[in-house]
Formats: structure tokens, C-alpha cells, sequence
């Protein structure tokens, strides 16, 4: 008896291209996450550095550049409670992490690199440098700006929805 060779090797070969092809995809995705996370807290480390090494100095009638030693969170919630803080911000990036398929790109990002960027503060100076003041707002910076953008944005997407 002869036995006819089956050939339907189509199939496996579009599923092995399509899991290729989503592999690739979510590798490029987390690497573009990767680079903005990466850009957004450099920037916010090299502007802290230069604002500590009275690299950048700025006194405007709207606005100013002016080292500020922020052991609170945001508005000056919680003044010396670092540790708790550095509790919370951890956790909070634990679980970004955990959730982020649930949470919109962009407002991701920008929350975890702010977030990144003010707990290694509080890690490593026991505070968190703030330093642009528009004399009427609390004096802040480059991480705080990532964060509120991040969790505004977040809400408008929820609220569309």
C-alpha cells in the first residue's frame, strides 16, 4: 500500500510567522518604552546635577531655577517621611510594571520615568531636588513634570473611553 505524503506545512509556518512577527512587534514597543524612559530620566538627572553644581542659574520676574530640598511629596504632603515614600514609590513602579498592558503608552511612560527619577533621589540624597519655581506654583521638576503630564493624560484617555 502506498501512502500519500502529507504536505500542509502552510499553516505551521504562518503561525511561527505571526508569533515571529508579535515578537517582534512587542520587542520594539518595550524598546521605544525603554528609550523615552531612558531620555525622560537622564534629562531629569542632568538638569538635578546641574542645579546642584550651580551649573544653571536663573532668577525671572515668572521664573527662577532655584535648589530646593523637597523631603515630601508632592505640595509638601508627608515632610520627612522618606521612607515611606520610597516605600510607596517602589510599589507604585511595581505595580506600573505589573499592569502595564492595562495602562495607555504614553501616560506609562511618562509616570514611571518621573517616578524612577524621584525615588533614586530620595535613595540616594535622602530628598528629592526641585528647582523650577514659577513663583506662584510649589518650586518643582523634570520627574514631577513627567509624572502630573502622565497621570493627566491617563485621566482624559479614561474619561474618553
Amino acid at each position: 500500500m502506498k501512502t500519500k505524503a502529507v504536505k500542509n506545512k502552510v499553516p505551521v509556518k504562518n503561525i511561527k510567522g505571526k508569533k515571529n512577527k508579535q515578537a517582534q512587534s512587542n520587542l520594539q514597543h518595550y524598546l521605544k518604552i525603554t528609550a523615552i524612559i531612558l531620555f525622560l530620566f537622564l534629562l531629569d538627572r542632568i538638569t538635578k546635577i546641574l542645579i546642584l553644581k550651580n551649573a544653571i542659574t536663573f532668577d525671572g520676574s515668572f521664573l527662577s531655577f532655584v535648589f530646593v530640598k523637597n523631603t515630601g511629596a508632592s505640595f509638601g504632603v508627608l515632610k520627612n517621611f522618606n521612607v515611606v515614600l520610597i516605600v510607596v514609590a517602589l510599589l507604585v513602579i511595581a505595580l506600573f510594571m505589573f499592569y502595564r498592558k492595562a495602562i495607555p503608552f504614553l501616560p506609562f511612560t511618562l509616570i514611571l520615568a518621573g517616578a524612577l527619577g524621584n525615588v533614586i533621589d530620595r535613595i540616594f540624597f535622602g530628598y528629592v531636588v526641585d528647582f523650577i519655581d514659577f513663583k506662584f506654583w510649589p518650586v518643582f521638576n523634570v520627574a514631577d513634570s513627567c509624572i502630573s503630564i502622565g497621570i493627566v493624560m491617563w485621566i482624559i484617555l479614561l474619561l474618553k473611553r
